[in-house]
């Protein structure tokens, strides 16, 4: 992984009442959504040309929701601070397709 990427920690939302840690990677071209635990595969990887939106809330807990072409993915982040860093982050990468609620 290069310099261009910053890496922010959340819960996904991977079923009903499932949530579980995921790094969520941004980077100015795609966005990856990997597992935290190195040994259980499981990523994602969100062209830009895919994306449709990225909707961030800022009550509490502090959600996000990517849409894209196939897939619509919750997650919450654990930190606020890293909740204000991912903004600023998705604001520079993708103000276009960004929305805060």
């Amino acid at each position: 992984m290069n310099k261009s990427y910053s890496m922010f920690k959340i819960k996904l939302k991977t079923g009903f009442f499932k949530k579980e840690s995921y790094l969520l990677i941004l980077g100015e071209q795609e966005i990856i959504l990997r597992k935290e635990r190195k040994k259980v595969s499981g990523e994602f990887k969100i062209k830009r040309s895919s994306l449709i939106s990225v909707t961030i809330s800022n009550e509490n807990p502090l959600d996000i929701e990517i849409i894209t072409e196939a897939d619509i993915f919750n997650g919450k982040f654990i930190s606020e601070k890293e909740f204000a860093e991912a903004a600023v982050q998705l604001k520079f990468f993708y103000g276009e397709k960004l929305y805060f609620n």
